[in-house]
């Protein structure tokens, strides 16, 4: 599950439009594959043709929390470092937020 961080239309949900602070994708909806994790890592993609960052990922409070205090903590380069050393793809990802999107739901 992901929260909006930027509004943005959904044209695979009959345009419909998502603000910041919904979740996404919304209850009877089922967005194509990668087309979530695209929308949380930014760069442009088929998924993503324009390349934002609209989503993050929603993690409870008790997952993952102390990893997500780490990656945190952490600058682009590093997360990369940590991202190849666990042998997590992180694709297009280019901003901390993309990148640590993807670790987190590699974990």
């Amino acid at each position: 599950m992901y929260r909006v961080t930027k509004t943005f239309t959904e044209r695979y949900d009959g345009k419909r439009r998502y603000n910041i602070g919904d979740t996404y994708p919304r209850e009877g909806f089922t967005p194509p594959p990668g087309r979530a994790e695209a929308l949380a890592a930014g760069g442009v993609s088929e998924m993503n043709k324009t390349g934002g960052v609209f989503l993050e990922a929603v993690i409870a409070e008790t997952d993952n929390a102390a990893l997500i205090e780490q990656l945190n903590g952490m600058d682009v380069e590093k997360l990369k470092a940590y991202a190849a050393e666990n042998g997590i793809d992180i694709g297009n990802a280019s901003s901390a937020k993309g990148i640590i999107n993807k670790i987190i739901k590699a974990e």
